[in-house]
């Protein structure tokens, strides 16, 4: 290595750092509206909607199959597959907006993904403690 790659590779690094912070901090919108839908899924929110509200014996669709029939439990998925299409679909968008490549497009769609997981996490955590 040279002595000015000694010197610049530092430099290097740190604006890389920089860069990908400032990607990471304008995925911020984008990952709480992700987590946002992912935490509030179809599961939590259609025992206030469903007309009949029986304690399920088990959790997921398979429960909400058992307690509330094909067409609320068909619902659901509708509803979580959607809402998680849409929040891939933001995070992609808002992570084209940032630098218009496609490389952070993929990442912004993955980090979108993650912030619904994260959120549908958060959501089984609040009705395991209930």
């Amino acid at each position: 290595m040279s002595p000015a790659e000694k010197l610049f590779f530092p430099i290097l690094l740190f604006l890389t750092f920089l860069g990908y912070l400032h990607f990471f901090l304008c995925m911020l919108p984008g990952l709480g509206a992700a987590l946002l839908l992912g935490y509030f899924n179809a599961l939590v929110l259609f025992p206030r909607w469903a007309p009949k509200l029986p304690q399920r014996e088990t959790a997921g669709y398979r429960g909400a199959f058992r307690s509330w029939g094909r067409r609320w439990a068909l619902a659901a998925l509708a509803w979580d597959g959607t809402a998680l299409a849409l929040s891939i679909f933001l995070g992609r968008f808002n992570g084209w907006w940032i630098s218009f490549t496609p490389k952070q497009r993929t990442w912004g769609g993955v980090l979108a993904a993650l912030g619904y997981l994260l959120g549908r996490g958060l959501a089984a955590l609040k009705q395991r403690t209930q």
